[in-house]
């Protein structure tokens, strides 16, 4: 599963221009408000991994999910994260 993290968040830097600051708001360490995980960062950690042992990073994806597929259809980003947090709130 880290593989579909890395394909979803690689297609949004690169064909969406992803800010880390877009990308801290729908990774599960943005609920403390104290983040400053980043793209590469998570890339490299989802790269190391053979699968997820918890639902944090699960549940990460799938709002990386749901953003890719409104931005898809030309949600800007304040929409796109909306969505995403909205199916799959922050713990």
């Amino acid at each position: 599963m880290p593989n579909d993290t890395i394909r979803i968040l690689t297609r949004l830097r690169d064909d969406h221009a992803m800010s880390n600051d877009h990308f801290r708001q729908v990774h599960h360490f943005s609920a403390n408000n104290k983040s400053t995980t980043t793209i590469n960062i998570h890339l490299s950690y989802c790269g190391g991994l053979g699968g997820f042992s918890g639902l944090n990073n699960v549940r990460t994806r799938e709002r990386l999910r749901i953003v890719l597929k409104e931005k898809g259809v030309g949600a800007n980003w304040e929409t796109a994260i909306a969505a995403a947090l909205k199916r799959y709130p922050l713990p």
